[in-house]
């Protein structure tokens, strides 16, 4: 009985040290993916709405939630926790961004007898040369104060993209 209990014990001890702990701090992933170090860069002036776009990705990379709210506003605010920078989807478009936002194109709509605007930020891709580029989606309702729009990070068509104004419309 107790060759038995010591090789249950011997079995458990194995089965628990090569299934659990892989490597310190790396969630069970393969060692050799090392976490990607993204340093967003830092200017005199950013384009209106660059600096909220640029903080929502560093939200995003980071986890870092209250950032994120701090740039959503309503009832999106509320809505947010950490599943939201979890999605498989925007880890992927997060993986190519070098810390720069490549270029702003705005849009203007009237939507519930107010104007509100529209910015997209491209943080990865060029709309001139590749068919989708990846952006982050903010919106204002006084052309001051961007926030997240329901999915703020997202791929759209090049030539959606580039019909959009380079200037923020009156």
């Amino acid at each position: 009985m107790k060759k038995t209990l010591l090789f249950v014990t011997v079995i458990t001890a194995i089965f628990f040290t090569s299934c659990g702990n892989k490597g310190a701090g790396d969630n069970g992933e393969n060692s050799s993916k090392k976490k990607k170090t993204i340093v967003a860069e830092v200017k005199d002036t950013y384009a209106i709405a660059e600096k909220e776009a640029q903080d929502v990705l560093i939200a995003y990379i980071n986890k870092d939630l209250e950032l994120l709210k701090s740039r959503a506003a309503g009832i999106l605010k509320s809505t947010l926790d950490e599943d939201a920078m979890d999605r498989p989807e925007d880890k992927e478009l997060l993986e190519s961004w070098d810390g720069k936002i490549k270029d702003i194109r705005y849009s203007k709509d009237y939507i519930n007898f107010t104007d509100v605007w529209y910015a997209k930020a491209c943080f990865s891709g060029n709309p001139q040369k590749d068919e989708r580029i990846h952006i982050v989606g903010l919106k204002s309702n006084d052309k001051e104060n961007w926030y997240i729009t329901m999915n703020p990070i997202g791929t759209i068509k090049s030539q959606e993209y580039l019909e959009m104004a380079t200037e923020l419309p009156e």
